[in-house]
């Protein structure tokens, strides 16, 4: 049986003597939230056991996150089932002591983690609580195999074109921006320039429409800050536009657009100064904000 914390015995199951972990190992604690009465429990923890792996039970997400920083960890399992799951998520993802935790998520019939109902940051991987056992462990390997490999950190999010989870995204790429190499004036004019990608993505591009999601990408490597945003909507004619930032006075283009009645003029032109380069695909419903390192 798998053991669980608070029952008067240590949490993490013992090692198995061929397993002791070695002086500078790498972290061997796989943190499962998951509910106390969860039917997978026991055969999940043998499957890490046998992985080499220290299964601890934490069915309170408020618990495991205090858990996840006091020590490293080698993955962590979630069910989104659970009060207060999504915030442990994102507190992991958006932290930089545990963003490169392999994360798995398993959620409940009715939501979707493409679709969320707020604004959710997504773990490193998902599956349906209808997965069987044997797709669970194979996908927590899969995982294991990632974190042995040189990686970067990447934060996905996903939300509901809504003023509350717009700002709930700026406030995800605040935080995240805050714990780059970026100077203060770098962190603010990466963070103004988001602000107008997703303001165009929801106004623009899903046409304020709440049933249309965003997506955001933040890929955060050793020579720069990317932040891709992808809208829903049939895109743009965006390389007109670039040339026509490049060409003419900002405060001239955001006049005409107001006395032909239209809003903005100043997003883009904004975003082209304040990150080093804006780049959109084909289509012209997505942006990568581009921001070197120091």
């Amino acid at each position: 049986m798998v053991r669980r914390a608070g029952e008067g015995v240590p949490a993490a199951l013992p090692p198995r003597p061929d397993r002791q972990p070695a002086a500078g190992a790498a972290p061997r604690t796989a943190l499962c939230i998951l509910a106390p009465d969860d039917p997978r429990l026991d055969p999940l923890a043998e499957g890490l056991r046998r992985a080499g792996l220290l299964p601890e039970l934490l069915p309170d997400p408020a618990a495991a996150r205090v858990r996840a920083q006091a020590s490293e960890l080698a993955l962590a399992l979630i069910d989104r089932a659970l009060p207060g799951s999504a915030e442990l998520l994102a507190a992991l993802r958006c932290a930089q002591t545990t963003w490169m935790v392999p994360t798995l998520a398993v959620y409940p019939p009715g939501l979707d983690p493409e679709r969320p109902p707020a604004l959710e940051v997504l773990a490193g991987a998902h599956l349906g609580a209808e997965a069987p056992l044997a797709h669970l462990l194979a996908r927590l390997q899969e995982l294991l195999a990632l974190r042995a490999a040189p990686a970067e950190p990447r934060v996905r999010v996903v939300l509901p074109t809504t003023p509350a989870d717009l700002e709930a995204a700026q406030r995800v790429a605040e935080r995240l921006l805050a714990q780059t190499r970026l100077d203060e004036r770098g962190a603010v004019g990466l963070a103004a320039a988001f602000r107008e990608a997703i303001a165009n993505a929801a106004q623009h591009g899903n046409r304020d429409e709440p049933a249309r999601r965003i997506r955001v990408l933040f890929a955060l490597s050793r020579a720069q800050v990317a932040i891709t945003v992808t809208d829903e909507g049939a895109g743009f004619d965006h390389r007109a536009a670039l040339a026509r930032g490049h060409a003419r006075d900002p405060v001239a283009v955001a006049r005409e657009r107001h006395a032909q009645g239209r809003r903005g003029g100043l997003g883009l032109l904004l975003m082209q100064r304040c990150a080093d380069a804006v780049l959109y695909n084909e289509r012209g419903n997505e942006v990568t904000l581009l921001k070197r390192l120091p």
